[in-house]
């Protein structure tokens, strides 16, 4: 299966608990100032969160909502950066640009992406 590096999954309570671990993901962000961002994310954030509700007749309902905050895509050569900031903001244009031609195969009917 697919291995996603520092990915968790946690059972919540309550509204608290949630929070809380959002409040995590939030301080574990990376960000970094450039010329035309000064508070440039560096990070894609997921937050996959599923509701569950068992009814009295042991059936159960679910929900899933899908948190998405990506990486912001800047033109490398005009942010300014250099060395590492300069390779991340490569890696963040090709996953875009991947994420682009996943969006693009799944609408268009594709058999390939």
């Amino acid at each position: 299966g697919i291995i996603v590096e520092g990915l968790s999954e946690h059972s919540v309570g309550s509204e608290e608990d949630l929070m809380y671990l959002i409040d995590i993901g939030e301080e574990r962000r990376v960000w970094a100032e450039t010329r035309q961002n000064s508070v440039s994310s560096r990070s894609h954030t997921i937050f996959a969160i599923e509701v569950r509700q068992t009814m009295e007749n042991e059936s159960e309902f679910r929900g899933t909502f899908n948190l998405v905050d990506l990486a912001g895509s800047e033109k490398v050569g005009k942010s300014g950066v250099q060395g590492q900031l300069f390779e991340e903001g490569t890696k963040i244009n090709l996953s875009l640009s991947a994420l682009g031609n996943v969006i693009h195969a799944l609408t268009s009917g594709l058999d390939h992406i």
